[in-house]
Formats: C-alpha cells, structure tokens, sequence
C-alpha cells in the first residue's frame, strides 16, 4: 500500500477503502471524513447512513453498491471491482465506502486484493464496527467484570461457507461463559439459539437483537435465549441488526433503561424497546 500522506490524493490515481461506522454519521472518524472531502468518486454501501455524504464536494459521483438478502438488489462483488478499477483508470481518487469496519466481516480484504493484483494503490480506513460499539451504545455492556471474561463475534450468515462448518464455529462456542455477539443473524436466529442450546447453552440466557444500531430508528429487543427468535418474529424485527448474548445483559438493566430515557429527549425519533 502506498502512504497516502506521502501523495496529494485529488492528482493520483487511488483508491481508500472506508470504513464508515454502524450507522451513526457522528461516529464516522476524522481520517474518513478527511477522505469523503476530496473524493471524486464514492462506492457507497446499502447500510452507509446517507448523512455521512454531507462531508462530500458538490461534484463528487456517487455511487450504490449495496448488498441486501435479495440478490435481485444486490450490486455483484465483481461489478464492485470493476467500478473501481474502471474509474480509478479515468485517474480519478475513489472512495469505497463501507458499513462498519472494511475488515470485519465486509470483505474489505477481496477489495484490497483486486486493487493490489491491479498495481491500484489503496489504503485501508478502519471505522467502528456495530460489533463492537453497537450493544454498548444502547447500554447493554458486552464485558462485565466477574460476568464476562471475554467476548466472541461471530458470523450468523454467509454466502459462501460450508454451513456445516459455520454451525460448528457456533457449537463450539455453546458452553462458554463469554459474551457472543453475531453480526448478520436474522436470517439464521432461529437455528443459531437451537444449537447454542442444544450444546450447552442455557436457555434462559439473556439474549438481545439489536436493529439500526446507533440510529435514531434504532429498536431494542431484550428477551432470553430460547424465545428471542418468537419475540423478535413477533415484533417483526429484521435486518440489518445483530444478536447478543451473555448473562451481562441482565447486569446492564438499570443502566439501558436510563440511556433510552436520554435518548428519548435527544433524538429525533424515540427507540423503539421490547422486554
């Protein structure tokens, strides 16, 4: 990769992968802003907040490359790779621009590849990933001193994988007393609590789905192990969102309850929460 602080950016054909954070465009870091102001081309993800594009030049051409659960929606990781080949060739600097972190779960390291096989120069710009700040920032603590002595993420989807092999990433972590946080679960909630508690896990372990994390439209539902799929089908809670379990839910009751009480009187729309 080449320094970018070693080449103006706006007369060199680049390319810097961007992570944008969990939702939130006040969460998106002062190096990615730096980026979107002198992008002339921006690769935006489906789950980028659109507002993170008010740090963008007026000229500037964006672009959707989202991907949803239906494929007839979803923009081909290929075409992605050619969009960035194609207009960094016009010698214009692009920003591809992703929900999250580039290198969790993102395929952020395929981009960098194709770059790289390509002689393209690129850098990477980690952002915050909701796997990291999204349960805390609605005030369920994902580590908690003598409850939890670790945190695991996990994928509940993917495209490409073995699904045997993805079910036993998720047995072998069923008897742990860590913290597990699943990004992408919606699709497969009802099969990862069967085999979590199939293998050992307790069924009345707190369990929480997370939708919009960090959004004002953000929703919170908080239930256990063996009836959050239910509660989350009954409240019609679907994707994008991600999936907590740990006994430090329950140690963080008091303190969530308060922050939505904050959130309430900041935000333009209440959160929506289920217990």
């Amino acid at each position: 990769m080449l320094d970018p602080s070693m080449v103006n950016l706006e007369r060199i054909s680049f390319v810097s992968i961007v992570g944008a954070g969990p939702g939130d465009p006040e969460l998106l870091t002062l190096k990615a802003v730096n980026r979107l102001q002198k992008a002339d081309v921006v690769l935006i993800d489906a789950l980028v907040h659109p507002g993170v594009l008010t740090h963008c030049r007026p000229a500037v051409q964006v672009i959707e490359v989202g991907k949803r659960g239906d494929k007839s929606s979803s923009t081909p990781q290929e075409k992605i790779h050619q969009l960035m080949l194609k207009y960094v060739r016009q010698g214009r600097y692009v920003v591809r621009l992703k929900g999250g972190n580039p290198s969790v779960f993102a395929r952020g390291l395929e981009e960098a590849l194709f770059l790289k096989a390509h002689d393209i120069h690129f850098e990477v710009i980690p952002g915050i990933s909701s796997a990291l700040i999204g349960a805390s920032a609605a005030g369920l603590f994902p580590s908690v001193r003598h409850v939890a002595y670790g945190m695991t993420i996990l994928t509940g989807h993917s495209a490409k994988i073995d699904h045997v092999a993805l079910e036993q990433e998720w047995v072998r972590h069923a008897q742990t007393n860590s913290t597990l946080i699943f990004l992408m679960p919606m699709k497969n909630l009802g099969r990862i609590t069967h085999i979590l508690m199939k293998h050992g896990r307790r069924a009345d372990t707190p369990a929480a789905v997370i939708r919009n994390a960090t959004r004002n439209d953000e929703t919170i539902l908080v239930s256990t192990l063996n009836r959050i799929e239910f509660e989350a089908r009954r409240h019609q809670i679907k994707s994008p969102a991600l999936l907590m379990i740990g006994d430090v839910i329950a140690e963080s009751a008091e303190l969530r309850t308060t922050i939505d009480t904050f959130s309430k009187k900041t935000t333009e729309q209440p959160r929506e929460q289920y217990v």
